[in-house]
């Protein structure tokens, strides 16, 4: 058999913001035609477009009530604009799939029910749709591409015993190296375009992967074709210490073992999905996750382990929407087969157990939404059956917040300073995983996000850099700017002299030099929440430019939907006093922001190397990275001074 290291097959997986616009399509193709040069055979795997998958339930949810047109509306809509976006005809299998799902909503309104199986067949359409665009798209680009059903390659395995909820909506599949269909796929001598998330079971009926099993079908087809490796594009450049849009310091990390990898996914970060790793890791097939909107980004590989080095903490991730079970009675003392008796009830409820925590009189476990339904009834069905053997408690909605690392218990002496921050919170569970790799405490949600940052501020940020800084990018302006060793001067180029950027103050060379010795100045602005229903928040900033003045940015954004919060919570402000500052946008919410006349920061060089004439004449702001660890980041106004027939910006 083939070595992966020898093998030419890579296998990209899509998200569904990834194939979801014309930008990031043009930047699909650039990505293929890469591969194709290096002499590999892509197979290409994605998902239904962004948010399709949410009205798909929506739609059989509708259908019991005879509602459903308008949803079904909806779907059509987006998939005939992104088809006429890109440029293609309306193709017959694209209608043929508007057809079959209307035939599908009909049936179920006439009989008012719908079984697990017809709803497999419902959410798997969203894929089939998509992938037909994808196919045709890069068809019209001039590469040869096949399109494949993924359920002729992937098979559920038979689970005896699994209800048929789980058998159709959260089934797996045997992943082990095929080398008849590596021969068969090899023959096309195309590049391959299938879909995640279905497959099929020995009866031929579709069966879903579960919510996220995109990359879960990845992995398996990198590990029945013996891959290179699994590319992972996504609308983020990788895995970081603490979500990037919540924690403004966290930091990209650039490489993680399979273990680190899974303990970070299962925590709480969704770059990835967990159940995606055990095939790679089994096969020792490397994965490498990137940012579909910034593919020259290099983001953070995946692979064995090289060496063990020491004690740290790596990641500080969170988990919302956890319920708690709290059983406790003194017959548990001594009492043999209670634990038994106990999870035996939560099995028959179809319950998965995350978190356990034992005493002699009292066992609390915890329930994570993502692998459990938790509405009301099954919640209150459980509690009833569970009562018959003790007194039960159900606490929630709470946050799973938890450290992740290299041999945590090797950390704890340096965590007193984090662990003071519990002194004023009411924690409800704790658990140290047995494999050395986590500490997770439950709290209230709402203490959740808090609790994040200022675990990050002193259990991540007081250890040595492990990786590149969130906000820039993977390459931070600092960085650049120390490798070209140039000066920053007001109103003279940084960098070198065909420079496309131009200072217009001093304020960058006054303030990076005055950074080691000037006191933290901090100013109080206010950041929006998109939550229409939470109100603008006051928050502590540092600000690097000098001192807060009234009249200065009062708001600080990170998306469109903040700013429109903003918009709609203070009626008439002026426009200029908000402060843009998102993570990772694409171009076109660049382009809004400036459109809507806010200030814009740019946080990373891809930004003003790809899209540099967007912001010709512009005023900005740039946050820079003084390599400092734990350090706040400077941000400085630039005027960007692109000559007119610069189409990207050359530094």
């Amino acid at each position: 058999m083939t070595s992966h290291t020898e093998s030419h097959w890579v296998v990209l997986k899509f998200g569904g913001t990834s194939v979801s616009s014309v930008s990031n399509w043009k930047n699909i193709a650039a990505v293929i035609r890469e591969r194709l040069a290096e002499g590999l055979h892509p197979v290409v795997v994605h998902s239904a477009l962004s948010g399709i998958t949410d009205r798909l339930e929506q739609l059989v949810t509708k259908a019991l009530t005879g509602e459903w047109e308008p949803v079904m509306e909806q779907i059509e809509r987006r998939h005939v604009d992104l088809v006429r976006d890109l440029g293609l005809p309306l193709s017959v299998e694209l209608e043929r799939h508007f057809v079959e799902l209307r035939k599908c909503a009909a049936g179920i309104q006439l009989i008012g029910e719908v079984s697990a199986r017809l709803r497999a067949r419902v959410m798997a359409v969203g894929e089939l749709m998509a992938t037909r665009i994808g196919a045709a798209y890069l068809a019209h680009e001039g590469i040869g591409v096949q399109w494949l059903d993924a359920r002729t390659m992937l098979h559920a395995e038979d689970r005896q015993g699994a209800s048929e909820r789980a058998n159709y909506l959260a089934a797996t599949c045997n992943f082990e190296p095929d080398p008849a269909l590596q021969q068969r796929l090899a023959a096309i001598g195309k590049v391959l375009i299938t879909q995640g998330f279905i497959a099929s079971d020995a009866a031929g009926d579709t069966v879903l992967l579960a919510r996220g099993g995109s990359d879960t079908s990845g992995s398996y087809f990198a590990a029945k074709l013996g891959a290179r490796r699994l590319e992972i594009w996504t609308d983020v450049p990788g895995m970081f210490t603490a979500n990037p849009r919540a924690v403004p310091g966290a930091r990209l990390l650039k490489a993680l073992d399979y273990d680190e990898a899974q303990e970070i996914a299962s925590s709480g970060a969704k770059v990835l999905h967990p159940r995606c790793i055990l095939p790679a890791k089994q096969y020792s097939i490397p994965i490498y996750i990137y940012a579909t909107q910034m593919p020259d980004v290099p983001g953070t590989v995946i692979m064995a382990a090289q060496r063990r080095g020491g004690a740290r903490v790596k990641a500080v991730c969170t988990k919302k929407g956890i319920t708690l079970i709290s059983m406790e009675t003194l017959g548990m003392w001594h009492q043999v087969g209670f634990l038994a008796d106990a999870f035996a009830v939560l099995k028959a409820h179809g319950m998965s157990v995350d978190l356990v925590s034992t005493s002699e009189t009292s066992v609390t476990v915890s329930l994570d939404p993502a692998a459990n339904t938790l509405d009301g009834r099954a919640v209150e069905a459980l509690v009833e059956d569970l009562s018959r053997l003790c007194r039960v408690e159900v606490i929630g909605p709470c946050a799973a917040v938890s450290l992740v690392g290299r041999n945590i218990r090797a950390t704890l002496h340096r965590l007193g300073e984090a662990l003071e921050i519990f002194e004023e919170q009411k924690i409800y569970l704790v658990t140290q995983a047995a494999n050395d790799l986590n500490l997770t405490f439950v709290v209230d949600e709402e203490q959740g996000d808090r609790l994040v940052q200022r675990l990050h501020d002193t259990t991540v940020k007081m250890l040595p850099r492990i990786g590149s800084s969130a906000r820039p990018g993977n390459r931070s302006m600092a960085s650049g700017a120390r490798q070209r060793r140039t000066a920053c001067r007001g109103g003279r180029s940084v960098g070198s002299s065909s420079s496309a950027w131009r200072v217009s103050t001093a304020a960058l060379t006054f303030t990076i030099a005055q950074r080691s010795s000037a006191p933290r100045t901090t100013c109080s602005r206010w950041a929006a929440s998109a939550s229409s229903s939470t109100p603008p928040r006051r928050t502590q900033i540092p600000s690097c430019c000098g001192p807060w003045q009234p009249g200065a940015w009062p708001f600080e954004c990170v998306s469109r939907g903040e700013v429109e919060r903003v918009f709609e919570a203070v009626p008439g402000l002026d426009r200029g006093k908000i402060l843009f500052t998102p993570n990772f946008a694409p171009r076109a919410e660049y382009e809004w922001a400036l459109g809507q006349r806010i200030r814009v920061t740019v946080d990373n060089l891809y930004v003003l190397r790809a899209w540099g004439a967007l912001f010709r004449d512009q005023e900005i702001l740039v946050r820079m990275d003084t390599d400092t660890a734990g350090d706040t980041m400077i941000t400085c106004a630039l005027r960007a001074c692109i000559p007119s027939s610069a189409s990207r910006c050359s530094n």
